[in-house]
């Protein structure tokens, strides 16, 4: 007998445990990571399939169904929900709890990721199709050809006019696909096309010896001492920069929470979509 197990999500202690429930065939093969509605004594809850068991004898009490699927594909990924059974492992955190972790707004119940239109490119664009005379539309097409595709919002920020984007989308060999945003921040700034970051002589000099432990990928812990604006956020997001030039990923932890305003704002101007802000 296939058994699932669901987690509810509240924050009972009780109920973090996983309970069993049956899955009625006429819901077909459910991923993990999907919610899920179950009863629960006289009510119904929402709760969270975190897997399956097989078990090989009856259990000595009767198992109640599912009462419904509520998602078309599973909210959590593989990787989120190994990350979720770590913490609840190592830390004794609630798996309920490390879930939502992973969700804006922690409640599960309500959020909808933002979405964002796109223009991704086919193998049958080409920019032969717009005259020379379009000139803007010309070098939107050659963009696009080199990245693949890109969001509305991204095209605009480069300098891009409504009518242009909107003239190269309905050409042949453009599809407009809905992608979930990469990220969400209280910032509405884009990136600022290439990550140029000019640095002074004092601040090259301080920069350089962090570039080249970088490049020879060698771990080491560098202090910068400089009093208010000299400079340092600069050598920040160079060195940020530098690091995803490397196709790794970078942490910037700040010390203060009255600073992550300012802080989240350069990385947004720089960095665009690709910054994620956790805290509290």
């Amino acid at each position: 007998m296939r058994v699932a197990k669901v987690i509810i999500n509240r924050p009972a202690k009780q109920l973090h445990k996983p309970l069993s429930y049956l899955m009625p065939e006429k819901f077909g093969h459910v991923l993990p990571g999907t919610r899920v509605l179950i009863p629960l004594g006289n009510s119904r809850e929402e709760g969270i399939l975190i897997g399956y068991e097989e078990l090989l004898d009856p259990p000595e009490f009767k198992l109640r169904n599912i009462v419904q699927v509520l998602d078309n594909e599973p909210w959590f990924t593989p990787e989120m929900m190994d990350t979720a059974r770590r913490l609840n492992e190592y830390y004794l955190f609630s798996y309920g709890d490390a879930l939502r972790l992973f969700t804006v707004n922690k409640t599960l119940k309500s959020y909808e990721a933002p979405k964002e239109e796109w223009l991704v490119v086919t193998p049958d664009f080409s920019v032969e199709q717009f005259s020379e005379r379009k000139k803007k539309q010309r070098e939107l097409a050659k963009y696009l050809l080199e990245v693949g595709g890109a969001s509305k919002a991204l095209l605009l920020a480069k300098g891009f006019s409504r009518m242009v984007i909107k003239q190269v989308s309905e050409a042949k060999g453009i599809t407009i696909e809905s992608r979930f945003k990469a990220t969400k921040t209280t910032f509405d700034e884009l990136f600022t096309a290439e990550v140029n970051i000019p640095l002074t002589d004092a601040q090259q000099a301080v920069y350089e010896p962090i570039q080249e432990a970088m490049n020879s990928h060698q771990h080491k812990t560098f202090l910068l001492h400089g009093v208010t604006g000299s400079g340092k956020t600069q050598l920040y997001l160079k060195a940020t920069a530098k690091c995803i030039s490397q196709d790794k990923t970078a942490i910037i932890l700040v010390p203060e929470i009255i600073l992550t305003d300012q802080i989240v704002r350069r990385f947004v101007e720089t960095f665009g979509d690709e910054v994620v802000v956790f805290h509290s």
